[in-house]
């Protein structure tokens, strides 16, 4: 997996729809074993965003101005990125060449020569053309080896600005794929999940690929939705790296008239994942390593919101069953999906931006051949 530095100019906590969405790209990237170190702003009283075994958090700007640029240099040269992903880089002067985003590209390329090693591969991905952007992003479309946005109209504007005889990878990462497709407002319920009022809610931790055996994890999940009539079995991940083929052959083992009970929700953050566990009646994780981080901190919001858990103790068929059975003897077992609505499109089976982008990453390495 590739060494990303990944520059973004504000993050959680934070209302900003298009931090938020980076700050789950970049987790959700983490943990798909991408090593993360994140590039934003200092902001003095804030607290830093939650964090990930492989996603670090450096603070060198104040306010993005050319002259800043050199205080990033450190950690880069420290970190030696094999790529430098930036988050709706702005040029906000003449030409575009005073805010630092522009000029970083140049300095990391210029660091890695004084050490030896191939230049970092440049991405750049954008959300929001509104401004008069066309003429102040040039350089930094010149200089990106790919590029993401969040609608096709956007993908075909950037390319439509990058030179004829360069022009760079492209990818979609539509903006509200994180939490609700749509609706991109703040989340603060899981009304996205797609449950219908009255339906239990069982929630998976971690993507597909971060499970031992997904195969098992299906065949388990099928038993379950057949036990469960009622219950919606929702992943809060995505597919990892899964391949296409694999995915397909997974939804092979939900039986037919089960696959509408089963939804990947994508990247959420610790605050966004809390209201879908306070909603669950149950976290099944039979499948997840006993050392896996994604299953101690499961267990810990299992515990913290009173809902009830099935770990890789239960992934036995056997064991699974009597323990359903023990489960749904115990009164109060199911907690209603409250205030759901039967109106909302249901979120179905997505390729979250995560994936995307793992990628396009992985396919600009191939290109330059590094």
């Amino acid at each position: 997996m590739a060494r990303v530095a990944f520059f973004v100019e504000s993050l959680p906590p934070t209302t900003d729809l298009i931090a938020r969405f980076a700050f789950g790209l970049a987790r959700s990237l983490a943990e798909q074993s991408q090593e993360m170190l994140l590039l934003s702003t200092f902001r003095p009283g804030h607290s830093d965003p939650p964090r990930h075994r492989n996603l670090a958090v450096a603070f060198p700007f104040r306010d993005w101005s050319w002259v800043e640029a050199a205080r990033a240099l450190p950690a880069l040269t420290r970190f030696q990125p094999d790529i430098v992903h930036f988050i709706q880089p702005h040029g906000e002067a003449l030409e575009g060449w005073t805010n630092a985003m522009v000029l970083l590209p140049s300095l990391v390329n210029a660091a890695a020569r004084a050490q030896r090693r191939p230049a970092p591969s440049v991405v750049t991905s954008y959300f929001d053309l509104s401004r008069d952007w066309r003429r102040k992003q040039r350089p930094v479309l010149a200089q990106s080896h790919a590029v993401t946005a969040s609608t096709e109209n956007q993908l075909s504007a950037l390319l439509d600005e990058c030179p004829s005889h360069a022009k760079p990878l492209a990818a979609l990462t539509p903006l509200g794929l994180l939490n609700d497709e749509t609706d991109v407002s703040p989340p603060t319920s899981t009304d996205g999940i797609g449950a219908t009022a009255g339906q239990e809610l069982v929630l998976v931790p971690g993507d597909v690929d971060a499970h031992v055996d997904p195969a098992r994890l299906f065949r388990l999940g099928a038993r379950l939705l057949q036990r469960r009539p009622n219950a919606l079995l929702a992943v809060l991940g995505g597919w990892g790296t899964t391949p296409p083929r694999t995915r397909f052959a997974l939804l092979r083992h939900l039986p037919r008239g089960l696959e509408g009970r089963f939804r990947l929700l994508g990247a959420h953050s610790p605050a966004e994942r809390a209201p879908a566990f306070a909603r669950a009646s149950l976290v099944f994780a039979p499948t997840l390593g006993r050392e896996s981080l994604t299953l101690a901190e499961a267990k810990g919001e299992a515990l913290r919101h009173s809902v009830s858990f099935l770990g890789v103790e239960d992934s036995d068929p056997k064991l699974l069953m009597a323990a359903l059975r023990a489960l749904d003897s115990a009164p109060g077992r199911a907690k209603d999906a409250a205030g759901g609505d039967e109106s909302r499109p249901r979120r179905e089976l997505v390729d979250t931006p995560a994936n995307v982008v793992s990628r396009l990453y992985a396919q600009v390495h191939q290109l330059r051949g590094v």
